[in-house]
């Protein structure tokens, strides 16, 4: 089992399977996976293939810090952007934090979630043209948004998605006026901008940055 790992700064696109998969299925709770975190990464067109999801966290983990990340999806696809299960039978995920995420589809689209057993907190997230997480017990939803998050690309979302400079937020961007501080955050972003005082959403918060 792994503990106080960081999968941070990494760009995935067009991977079938999803872009983030954290598996434990012969652990137990005692022993299981826990302090992970998995931040300011970009992921593209990711979970194209059916029933696939974007982030799966099957098993016992614990204390997991998914924090901003920027999601973005052309694809009008049948795919799940959250599948938390307790595969293998050894105890659902419990403790897992989604904050200060960007999740961007160009298209209106209508997927779906499915999240185990557990306690789940969604805190500072923008959802664009997708649902934001289901209302239930086990999951806390603070600061959710529906806002277009302004970024280099125009205003449809339809740069193309290999230019990393595309994801960056404009001036006026909600993703810079939003966004909490968390202990887990980085004190950078995904461009190495330092980071210190500011909270935002999404990867990026270095709006001047010419890349691409």
């Amino acid at each position: 089992c792994s503990e106080n790992t960081i999968f941070q700064y990494n760009y995935s696109h067009h991977n079938e399977g999803g872009f983030m998969l954290i598996c434990n299925i012969t652990c137990n709770l005692a022993e299981s996976h826990h302090n992970n975190i998995v931040r300011n990464n970009l992921s593209v067109n990711d979970a194209s293939k059916r029933d696939c999801a974007i982030f799966n966290i099957t098993g016992s983990m614990q204390n997991v810090d998914i924090l901003n990340n920027t999601v973005y999806t052309d694809l009008e696809s049948r795919y799940r952007l959250f599948e938390i299960v307790d595969y293998g039978k050894t105890g659902a995920a419990d403790n897992v934090l989604f904050a200060n995420n960007l999740f961007v589809s160009k298209y209106k689209n209508n997927l779906n979630h499915f999240l185990y057993n557990g306690k789940f907190v969604f805190d500072s997230n923008i959802f664009y043209n997708m649902p934001a997480p289901p209302k239930k017990d086990n999951i806390i939803d603070n600061n959710i948004y529906d806002l277009h998050p302004v970024i280099r690309g125009d205003g449809d979302c339809k740069y193309n998605s290999f230019e990393i400079g595309g994801f960056i937020p404009e001036w006026n961007s909600p993703l810079l006026k939003l966004g909490k501080h968390f202990p887990n955050c980085s004190d950078r972003d995904y461009c190495g901008t330092i980071t210190t005082g500011h909270n935002y959403i999404g990867a990026f918060y270095y709006k001047d940055a010419n890349i691409g």
